[in-house]
């Protein structure tokens, strides 16, 4: 296994211990899965649930070649798609926007990350610390608990390809 593998393994494994805490923001790629189905279930139901009238006011969800991708609600069809990404996907998708923005910083990444995805999102409060084990970071705070700093996002990068992806394409 290399080192960017058990990398992504760890972040992935962070990102769901944040979870267990703090459920506001992240999404497990089966609770994911499950929205997108109640959704959908929701718009051919005549009588909905609560739960299915919450779905409906929060998410849409939008067709991506074979995939649907469960996307923040809009005002009207124009506005460009926020959309939701799972645990599991956020690290990929934070190492393309450190590539696309140039191995920016934090500040640039959140920037960036926010046009396209509601929940990969910025903490204002938050401070990081490298001495100590329970700080929150502000970029990302509950997506990106344990990298603590820029240089961990570029080593992780810069060992890694791309593979010819298009940089935060779905």
């Amino acid at each position: 296994m290399n080192s960017n593998t058990r990398r992504e393994q760890h972040f992935v494994e962070e990102l769901k211990k944040w979870y267990t805490k703090n459920k506001r923001v992240l999404i497990p790629r089966d609770e994911y899965h499950d929205s997108v189905n109640n959704y959908l279930a929701a718009l051919s139901s005549s009588n909905k649930t609560p739960r299915q009238h919450y779905l409906m006011r929060k998410y849409e969800v939008m067709q991506c070649g074979h995939t649907q991708k469960l996307i923040r609600k809009r005002a009207n069809l124009e506005e460009e798609p926020v959309y939701f990404v799972s645990i599991e996907d956020t690290f990929d998708i934070i190492k393309r926007c450190h590539l696309l923005t140039g191995h920016s910083g934090r500040d640039k990444m959140v920037k960036e990350l926010s046009k396209k995805y509601a929940n990969i999102t910025s903490q204002k409060n938050a401070r990081v610390s490298r001495h100590k084990s329970n700080a929150i970071p502000s970029v990302i705070a509950s997506s990106l608990h344990f990298l603590q700093c820029h240089d961990f996002i570029a080593q992780c990068v810069s060992q890694a390809s791309l593979n010819g992806k298009k940089m935060l394409s779905n």
